[in-house]
């Protein structure tokens, strides 16, 4: 009798531990790219070239670690195709490393759009964009760990790495 309790005993607390537990992370979550809608030749008459080779631009976080109630995080994006402009969407996915997968943390820009990043007439300097991610304003608890920010460029997905401690 005393041995069947004991069975009955471990399956139940089996059954309530996989029960209570959440599945396991087995992948990275999707990242919806939006929809790219812009004229991807156009300039808008500005004195540059745009960009028709989006392989050689680079995001970067502005620190490699931040506070876990730091207003903003600034995520540079670098064109090394010298004098080239680009598109880049403004509102970022944000994603934190958890058992080894990327999960996306619930993150919303306000008044996302496609920009032009050029400088009027530049010929000798990369062109760069800037994106911010403000956690306070769009009310996004960071907490310890890993995080990446996924930054749109025309229809290529690109990552800035950084730490929040």
């Amino acid at each position: 009798m005393k041995k069947r309790l004991t069975i009955l005993f471990i399956i139940a607390i089996i059954a309530l531990a996989t029960a209570c537990g959440s599945e396991p992370i087995t992948e990275d979550d999707p990242i919806t790219v939006p929809e790219f809608y812009m004229d991807s030749s156009s300039n808008f008459g500005l004195d540059t070239v745009a960009e028709s080779d989006y392989s050689n631009i680079t995001a970067t976080a502005e620190y490699e670690t931040y506070k876990k109630d730091v207003d903003v995080i600034k995520i540079f994006l670098t064109n090394h195709n010298v004098g080239k402009g680009f598109y880049f969407y403004s509102a970022p996915a944000l994603q934190k490393e958890t058992n080894g997968y990327w999960k996306n943390v619930d993150f919303t820009e306000r008044h996302p759009n496609w920009y032009f990043a050029a400088l009027e007439g530049n010929k000798t300097e990369p062109n760069i964009g800037v994106v911010a991610i403000s956690p306070v304003y769009n009310k996004v608890n960071l907490s310890k760990g890993n995080y990446r920010a996924a930054v749109f460029v025309k229809d290529h997905v690109l990552y800035a790495y950084f730490k929040v401690e």
